[in-house]
């Protein structure tokens, strides 16, 4: 398995346009946002607290934006590692695997680590970068405990995009499907996290079929940890349901009905997706390793 994972590691880190494709969703991401959305949010966010300053509400717009970003990275790299998988099976590589001393799971563990360790690598990369932004743009840095909490995070969505994602290509039997599912994956991830649209602005309908996807959960969570301190200082002063409506409306809480879903049950959802998912990977692969 250790095998597997230096193998796809060392091939995908010089793969320097799989890298690049990989980044491509994240990329437009942060450009609708910084050049089409920020301002637009501050202002809106402005009205809803007059009493704060524009450097104030800049700040936690800038931190709301960031945990999006950090939410869908992991999911987009780890399809990325994941093409060499598909890859494999199309040039027939993988009856070599087959008829070597690997152990019968040794090939898809060692996929799925791979995908995560690298999504996990690369997102915290982008967290530091994306960090020092924030930094130079609002003088604000983030406490230990934060960083601490965001990477906690960014584990387990790295873990359970993998496995969500190997179930799916698993399944996968052409380069194009693979080129397919992963331009699908890139341009709506940012609208199932709430990044392009805010989740308050959408229907209620609309909402709920968002809401059942798990990494939109993983967002709120992120977002409640980075905007914490932001969000204390905007709306300082304010009436109480400015923030609540706030934190709805901009996805940090999900209230479903009257209720308020907390957010380590929005993880431990994600997790058991995250299994679901890598039991079905593991069978779909072992069913189709068979036939080779």
């Amino acid at each position: 398995m250790i095998t597997i994972i230096k193998r796809t590691l060392k091939i995908h880190s010089r793969n320097r346009t799989g890298i690049l494709f990989s980044f491509l969703s994240v990329i437009i991401v942060l450009l609708i946002c910084m050049v089409f959305m920020q301002d637009s949010m501050v202002n809106s966010v402005m009205q809803q607290a007059p009493q704060s300053s524009r450097e104030q509400v800049s700040r936690l717009i800038s931190c709301w934006l960031m945990a999006g970003v950090l939410s869908i990275t992991p999911v987009t790299t780890s399809c990325g590692v994941l093409v060499f998988m598909v890859d494999d099976r199309v040039k027939k590589i993988i009856k070599d695997f087959k008829s070597s001393p690997l152990k019968k799971y040794d090939y898809p563990l060692g996929m799925i680590l791979s995908s995560a360790i690298f999504s996990f690598i690369v997102t915290i990369m982008m967290s530091v970068v994306y960090g020092i932004y924030v930094c130079a743009r609002t003088g604000f840095w983030f406490t230990a405990t934060q960083w601490i909490l965001t990477v906690g995070v960014i584990a387990l969505i790295s873990i359970v995009s993998a496995c969500v994602n190997g179930c799916i290509l698993c399944r996968v039997a052409t380069e194009s499907a693979f080129s397919s599912f992963s331009i699908i994956l890139g341009t709506t991830i940012g609208f199932f996290n709430g990044i392009y649209i805010p989740l308050g602005s959408l229907p209620v309908v609309v909402r709920r079929i968002i809401q059942i996807f798990p990494y939109g959960g993983a967002a709120a969570f992120l977002r409640d940890i980075l905007c914490k301190d932001a969000l204390a200082a905007v709306f300082q002063g304010a009436p109480g349901s400015a923030m609540t409506d706030f934190r709805e409306y901009f996805g940090i809480d999900y209230v479903i009905g009257e209720k308020l879903i907390p957010h380590p049950y929005l993880l431990l959802y994600m997790a058991a997706f995250g299994i679901v998912g890598f039991i079905i990977f593991i069978r779909w692969f072992s069913a189709t390793q068979e036939s080779y």
